[in-house]
């Protein structure tokens, strides 16, 4: 892998990370406002057989559509969509790239299907159906597909096009898992190229916080920077693009490709093997249980405290990479309350000794990472002085 791809699959993973462990509250939200709709004013309520599982799973996929259309045309829709597509890499991590919020914002969207009485079990059966279909179009690696396919579904050549900021690639392409919205509503273009990717306006960080704050940052910037209220106030419905008059638009270049030192690199990748453990073991505790992994079934307390640590830990990385001065401290606090996390959490005696091992191992990394930084200091400064 190459370093530059390193740090930008990285901060893909921490943002999925940040978006899986938060998603726990904000899809009880989305799914409890679905619910409280269909119970109390759907006109109607189907009942499931095959003919309406087909038309259900097409209502939620045209849905989808308008919604991730809308997520690329008004300001606070595209705020929480953006995240997903600052990667100037394309890869299945950039599949795990999504937003803390996205998942409440699109909610309302959805919400003519309860009305039409399409059953909570069923729309969150179709959604993840759609949602899960659209993971393996994030790749380079696949071609063109047999014509039939490609002028019915969504495919990996069709999504590169969705992620291109090429001129004639930009907004096109929203389809979830068919493409024939595209085609009827007039957004469809076929792949004449390879895209370049990322976003318009240059996105260059590894921090989750970052990520999911800049496009708030910029419309919070421009209604304080306009004199007109109402421009104050539009700019959070309008277009990602639109600027009032008396507001300059701000330029920015295209980074370099960052270098990940060895040292931090070892780290991460140390600490995404640990934080995949921990994350399977909170996503299916009674998997742990079955395997030996945890004594019990973790209490909500401990499952709050490890989702906590999961998302400080994923920070960390985007710190890491960003090569922040604080970033060793942080690291080398949450390597240390590894064996900690794990005793909360329940681990048995091996997982619990696992744990202490792979605390210690990256707190080791972790410092050769802040004595690499000292040392690489000291040369600089002793060259500037010669």
């Amino acid at each position: 892998m190459q370093p530059s791809s390193f740090a930008s699959s990285t901060a893909s993973l921490a943002c999925g990370l940040v978006q899986s462990a938060t998603s726990v509250f904000v899809r009880a939200l989305a799914l409890g406002a679905y619910a409280w709709v269909y119970a109390h004013m759907a006109l109607v309520h189907l009942e499931l057989t095959l003919p309406t599982w087909i038309a259900i799973a097409v209502l939620v996929d045209h849905q989808y559509y308008w919604w991730h259309r809308a997520s690329h045309r008004v300001g606070i829709f595209w705020a929480s969509h953006a995240v997903h597509h600052q990667s100037e890499s394309y890869d299945l991590a950039t599949a795990l790239r999504q937003s803390a919020l996205q998942g409440l914002l699109a909610s309302p969207v959805y919400w003519p299907l309860a009305l039409l009485g399409v059953p909570p079990t069923a729309f969150v059966a179709a959604w993840a159906g759609v949602s899960l279909y659209q993971f393996w179009l994030h790749t380079r690696l696949i071609g063109r597909l047999p014509a039939a396919i490609e002028w019915a579904f969504n495919t990996p050549s069709h999504h590169r096009v969705h992620h291109g900021i090429d001129r004639e690639y930009v907004d096109r392409n929203y389809g979830g898992v068919l493409i024939v919205w595209d085609r009827l509503f007039g957004t469809f273009c076929a792949e004449r190229h390879e895209p370049r990717y990322g976003t318009l306006a240059p996105f260059d960080s590894a921090s989750v916080a970052s990520a999911n704050l800049v496009e708030w940052s910029r419309m919070l910037n421009v209604a304080r920077e306009t004199r007109r209220l109402r421009d104050k106030l539009w700019v959070f419905v309008a277009p990602p693009e639109w600027r009032p008059s008396d507001v300059r638009v701000a330029t920015a270049s295209r980074a370099r490709p960052r270098d990940v030192p060895a040292d931090v690199a070892l780290v991460v990748s140390l600490q995404i093997v640990i934080v995949a453990i921990a994350a399977g073991l909170a996503l299916a505790p009674e998997l742990g249980v079955r395997a030996g992994l945890l004594v019990e079934d973790p209490s909500g307390v401990a499952l709050a405290v490890l989702v906590a640590w999961l998302s400080l830990v994923a920070i960390g990385w985007g710190a890491l990479l960003d090569r922040r001065a604080w970033s060793p401290a942080l690291a080398l606090a949450l390597a240390a309350l590894t064996p900690v996390i794990a005793f909360v959490a329940g681990a048995s005696a091996p997982m619990l000794a696992a744990a202490c091992v792979a605390g210690a191992a990256s707190a080791l990394a972790v410092h050769r990472v802040a004595a690499s930084r000292v040392e690489r200091h000291s040369i600089a400064t002793r060259r500037a002085s010669a």
